[in-house]
């Protein structure tokens, strides 16, 4: 494998390319920097990726990339599949417990609102020491966890462990993001990052639709079991298929091991490796460090102005979708549905998230347009809100559609077609947080991705408590009206982002040094273009 080395030294120093070290038995590619006076020095030696370099994931294989990628993406769906399949498990529950609907609600709060705060620590710390060890634990905590659910005589014992596994699953949702732009480079990110959300809002779909039949014929004991075997499954595929992809914590581990076999001193190049330290955190004590990390997403969230709108959009959304969710089984219960068939009806959000993905495909040719008239041939974040602002425009006009054709006098299926559209619409907007994030903050993308989670799955985790007590008090169709109301509200957002987006941002600290550095990528790029181009007319002039 291949090095770039620097040796610096206290006072006087040279530039020699191409050094070898004997004491490494790789072979190098150097920068060798030594200094020339006849006093004892320190050498200190600074690597980064070679390029391109085996071990640097943006120059893996595709295959390798997308093995990597599934299974973490593949982990996220089981924990999508895990918050509707409780819920579905929520008549059952009710009377063998026994707890009322509410306290059985309790259960979804508890988990999505860890789901929410456990990221604020998880996300940022992965940055710092990489995704495979965070995942895993993760992944082990989230199986363990079903042990208590199925066994448990009393309803505050699944709330407590519900917040638990909410916790451990907040890494498949905050750490996945992260993991695909540790990869992919941002024009080929579309595709991995569109099926991340099909994964989630399928995964959603599937756990209503399949384990409605397994309440209303085995209990909420079983999804409980079934969901664990499922859990188990994913961590032995992670175990064997996950690798780190975080590039600094590659680096890092290479510029340790070889410090052991050298006895020099080596330190990282995290800015080389796409992992840059901007927050200056490289001298930071671990408990210093930790503070750090943590606080970063609350810090984005607070003064990013990006980061705070498209956490209000995303979470005022996924308030929107959960009320929604809850509300279904109000809904076709007047249609004497029984809640295997009122499961059933979730097969709209599979069928509303392959739309999706045909939208999203749309939305990727024209992000690679965009990028084509660029000059590192990558588009400006903007370019991914195409679809989302069809999505902005699709949401509240279904929420009306479902609004007022919920009714015994029209026939189910015409607000069945309402939640197709409205998972449609809602795919594209949820595609365009993550890859809007992950483009705009590149190496810190999942602590922005962190701070949009936290507020989007607090507002996820509260709204279904009110669900019962608005859809009694103000009627279906009008609680459902207020809903689309809502969505109109913030329609908005993604063409106000589409107009003034680099405006925003640049008023971020950290979006705008990120921005800078994207410029001088560009100047950088298109210099040597200019450079080749003047070599290329010398050549054909000789």
């Amino acid at each position: 494998m291949g090095y770039t080395i620097v040796v610096t030294a206290d006072d006087d120093t040279y530039v020699k390319s191409d050094a070898k070290i004997s004491s490494v038995t790789t072979k190098l590619e150097s920068d060798l920097t030594k200094e020339t006076n006849n006093e004892s020095t320190t050498e200190t030696v600074v690597i980064r990726f070679a390029d391109p370099d085996p071990d640097n994931p943006f120059d893996w294989s595709t295959t390798k990339k997308w093995i990597v990628v599934s299974a973490a993406e593949l982990y996220s769906a089981s924990t999508a599949i895990n918050v509707t399949s409780y819920d579905s498990g929520s008549p059952s529950m009710q009377t063998t417990l026994p707890c009322s609907a509410l306290a059985a609600t309790a259960g979804i709060t508890s988990y999505l609102v860890l789901c929410a705060i456990a990221p604020l620590l998880l996300a940022p710390i992965s940055e710092q020491f990489g995704r495979r060890g965070m995942m895993m634990a993760s992944a082990v905590v989230f199986m363990l966890c079903y042990i208590p659910v199925a066994v448990a005589k009393e309803i505050w014992v699944i709330i407590f462990f519900r917040g638990i596994q909410g916790a451990a699953a907040s890494a498949a949702n905050s750490l996945v993001g992260g993991v695909v732009a540790d990869v992919f480079a941002a024009d080929t990110r579309g595709l991995p990052m569109t099926m991340f959300s099909f994964l989630i809002l399928a995964g959603q779909g599937v756990g209503a639709v399949v384990f409605g039949w397994v309440d209303m014929y085995i209990g909420y004991k079983w999804i409980a079991w079934i969901n664990m075997i499922i859990a188990f499954v994913m961590a032995v595929v992670m175990y064997f298929v996950l690798v780190e992809t975080r590039g600094s914590k590659i680096l890092e581990d290479r510029a340790r091991r070889l410090t052991q076999e050298t006895g020099v001193l080596h330190i990282a190049d995290t800015e080389s490796s796409g992992s840059s330290a901007l927050l200056g955190q490289q001298n930071l004590g671990i408990w210093s460090l930790l503070r750090t990390t943590a606080s970063r997403p609350i810090v984005f969230l607070i003064t990013e102005p990006v980061v705070t709108a498209l956490a209000t959009w995303a979470a005022l959304l996924w308030g929107v979708v959960f009320i929604l969710y809850s509300s279904v089984p109000l809904i076709f219960a007047q249609y004497g549905f029984s809640s295997g068939q009122t499961g059933s009806t979730f097969v709209t959000v599979i069928i509303g998230a392959v739309f999706g993905v045909l939208a999203a495909r749309v939305q990727d040719r024209l992000y690679q347009r965009d990028g084509a008239k660029t000059a590192l041939g990558r588009a400006p974040p903007e370019s991914r809100l195409y679809a989302a602002c069809v999505g902005g425009l699709v949401v509240p006009v279904s929420l009306f559609w479902f609004a007022w054709s919920g009714r015994p006098e029209v026939h189910w299926i015409v607000p069945t077609i309402a939640l197709v559209f409205f998972n449609f619409g809602v795919f594209p907007i949820y595609l365009a947080t993550f890859s809007y994030l992950a483009d705009s903050y590149e190496q810190y993308g999942s602590s922005a991705i962190a701070a949009q989670s936290f507020l989007r799955n607090v507002f996820g985790g509260v709204f279904p408590l009110f669900t019962i007590p608005m859809y009694s008090n103000l009627g279906y169709p009008l609680a459902s009206t207020l809903l689309g109301a809502l969505a109109c509200a913030f329609s908005v957002l993604p063409f106000l982002l589409m107009a003034y987006g680099p405006q925003i941002r640049s008023r971020g600290r950290v979006a705008k040094q990120i921005a800078k550095q994207q410029e001088r990528r560009a100047f950088q790029a298109t210099r040597e273009r200019e450079r080749g181009e003047k070599t290329e007319v010398q050549t054909l002039d000789v």
